[in-house]
């Protein structure tokens, strides 16, 4: 297993908590119609599939493929796959959660989702190491596994006809605690098929560019 870091960043016992109350909401919400409460609309279609070109300021360059498929009105569960190479090493994450999506205020901004997301991840990394001995060199790898949480939030908007924008602020355990700040933009080719790019902020900052089917 990777060491975890122990800084002051979210790490064990002080990351549990935001994670179970995010779960105990999921959970509330998922059954809100039984408990009498209104369930408000989104704004945008969760019934989708990334593809992704990714470049990245530590990881080397890679690929990303994502889908999400609504089970409820406003809840989506998702799937998302990263791998990224360089010379020495590979990175693999998959991640396996749910993400709730409704409008933030249906009167006066009819275009504004609001959404929230848990999810579990793994990671997978690849370390190949070249050392000189005294007669030949030999190849040493490492692989290290971890897994982890995901909490985030964001908002996404509509500003003209075919084009979106969006936000996103999550905190991720895996490998260490990590808070992740991405913003990005949507732009409808046609009714199926659209061009998205953002860019995230993290420990490893990351590029992405890519194509979304909706289906």
């Amino acid at each position: 297993m990777l060491l975890r870091y122990k800084g002051s960043g979210l790490t064990g016992s002080s990351f549990t908590r935001p994670a179970l109350l995010a779960i105990l909401f999921f959970a509330c919400q998922l059954y809100a119609e039984n408990f009498g409460l209104q369930v408000v609309d989104s704004a945008f279609d969760y019934n989708y599939l990334d593809v992704t070109g990714i470049i990245t300021s530590g990881e080397g360059n890679g690929f990303g493929i994502k889908a999400s498929v609504d089970i409820e009105p406003n809840f989506a569960m998702m799937f998302s796959i990263v791998h990224t190479q360089q010379s020495k090493e590979s990175n693999t994450y998959l991640s396996l959660g749910i993400a709730y999506h409704q409008l933030l205020n249906k009167t006066q901004i009819p275009s504004l989702d609001w959404i929230m997301h848990l999810s579990f991840e793994a990671a997978s990394i690849n370390d190949k190491h070249k050392h000189k001995h005294t007669q030949t060199p030999n190849d040493h790898r490492h692989i290290s596994h971890d897994v982890g949480l995901r909490i985030g939030t964001g908002l996404r908007y509509q500003i003209i006809k075919n084009i979106d924008v969006y936000s996103d602020m999550s905190v991720s355990t895996t490998t260490h605690s990590t808070v992740h700040i991405r913003i990005g933009a949507t732009y409808d080719l046609t009714p199926s098929f659209n061009l998205y790019s953002s860019y995230e902020f993290s420990d490893c900052d990351k590029l992405f560019l890519g194509f979304r089917y909706l289906y």
